[in-house]
């Protein structure tokens, strides 16, 4: 897809030099080539470093830093707001479907449906031996492993919140990626998942997880498998979970963090920082959990 060609179809914007892109990403994740972000802050200038980068929407007055730094590197489009006409562009390829296609529903025979379930008309696969309770909500774009239990009340693939203002009126972004449900995995009662904001960061749940009652899960979060996550626990979005965890109740991760394999999260924990494979962490905001035993004591 071609600069000119996005811009031309929403009428705005400025191309200072034509590019090419397949994908658009926020800066903070670029995980494939030939993708667009867009760039209004200075100090994040080395960001552009990322060779997955090819096209950039920015401010006139940054323009020029870029170029000094990144010489004849980017197709580069200028407007006043880069994140709105970012998340412009980004809306047009979601309601277009330039990325993710839709498909005809694929249900196995052997899955039991709730009457009471209600299941998008299209773009939703689940796969056998599965068991979808009364009041679970399966928007489109959802894909479901085999011998998977959603229990009554649980919404899959909702948007997530990414709010922006859009032609002067604030409103949640449209999500054009997938949420990806494995083998074997049991989300409790009143769950929410969202599905992936961008199609290059689906929504991951790997096989063998399980949630309690009340979880939220955000748009772009990967579980790995074996992981268990307890009741009114919230995780936000793109954070990286490892496999077989334990998250305790009540506990809040913050987004764009990475907890590592065998983690342990005690409950009501508050999340700031990554968490190293086997780290036992506790407390608001999280420390060591050894850390916040002994400073318990000293008071």
């Amino acid at each position: 897809m071609h600069l000119y060609d996005i811009s031309k179809a929403i009428n705005r914007g400025h191309i200072i030099s034509e590019g090419y892109f397949d994908h658009l990403s926020k800066m903070g994740d670029i995980p494939q080539k030939n993708c667009l972000t867009f760039f209004s802050n200075i100090k994040f200038i080395d960001n552009l470093q990322n060779e997955n980068i090819t096209c950039i929407v920015t401010k006139k007055e940054l323009h020029s830093e870029i170029e000094k730094k990144y010489p004849h590197r980017f197709g580069i489009i200028l407007d006043e707001n880069p994140k709105e006409l970012f998340f412009l562009f980004h809306n047009y390829t979601v309601e277009n479907n330039l990325f993710i296609k839709d498909f005809d529903n694929v249900i196995d025979s052997t899955s039991i449906i709730s009457n009471h379930a209600y299941i998008s008309e299209k773009s939703v696969k689940i796969g056998k031996n599965c068991i979808i309770e009364p009041g679970v909500i399966i928007h489109p774009h959802t894909i479901i492993g085999d011998n998977t239990i959603i229990r009554s009340g649980t919404v899959l693939s909702t948007s997530g919140f990414e709010v922006c203002k859009l032609n002067g009126i604030m409103k949640v972004v449209k999500h054009g990626g997938q949420l990806i449900i494995g083998n074997n995995v049991e989300l409790q009662a009143n769950n929410t998942v969202a599905k992936g904001l961008f199609h290059t960061r689906n929504t991951i749940i790997e096989d063998e997880v399980f949630t309690d009652n009340l979880v939220y899960i955000a748009h772009g979060v990967h579980i790995k498998r074996y992981t268990r996550i307890g009741a009114s626990v919230n995780i936000t979005g793109m954070v990286d979970i490892g496999s077989n965890c334990w998250i305790g109740p009540g506990s809040t991760i913050r987004n764009r963090i990475k907890i590592g394999n065998d983690a342990y999260i005690s409950m009501g924990s508050v999340v700031t920082k990554n968490v190293l494979d086997s780290q036992h962490v506790s407390g608001n905001f999280a420390i060591d959990h050894e850390k916040f035993i002994n400073n318990i004591k000293k008071y």
